[in-house]
């Protein structure tokens, strides 16, 4: 693999690339806002190789467990069906993708 170590991590950054130059210009007059995924953490790993940074299921599972030791059961309840994607729908109790919840939601509401 081309480029070079980060410090403390097993990551590397990658070999230099050509860079477009409206986009330096942007980056160099502070008229640059970057935008990249979430999963962008996701390669961060510590010395140990282990990942430093929490998927989103991990982390929901983690609230969730913390929910549960503090007796709040059924928002521990839902946030493990988020885990799963799923949502239950309020007016006959069946579970459903939370996808499709949430594009009917907005949907709706655009």
């Amino acid at each position: 693999m081309n480029g070079r170590s980060l410090p403390g991590t097993r990551s590397t950054v990658p070999a230099p690339m050509e860079i477009p130059d409206a986009l330096r210009r942007a980056a160099s007059t502070r008229h640059l806002i970057p935008f990249v995924g979430a999963g962008v953490s996701m390669g961060v790993r510590g010395t140990d190789g282990k990942p430093a940074f929490p998927s989103w299921k991990a982390l929901l599972e983690k609230a969730a467990e913390r929910l549960r030791g503090e007796k709040k059961r059924g928002d521990a309840d839902r946030l493990e069906l988020e885990v799963h994607g799923l949502c239950r729908q309020e007016r006959d109790g069946r579970l459903v993708p939370a996808s499709q919840l949430y594009a009917r939601y907005f949907g709706e509401a655009g």
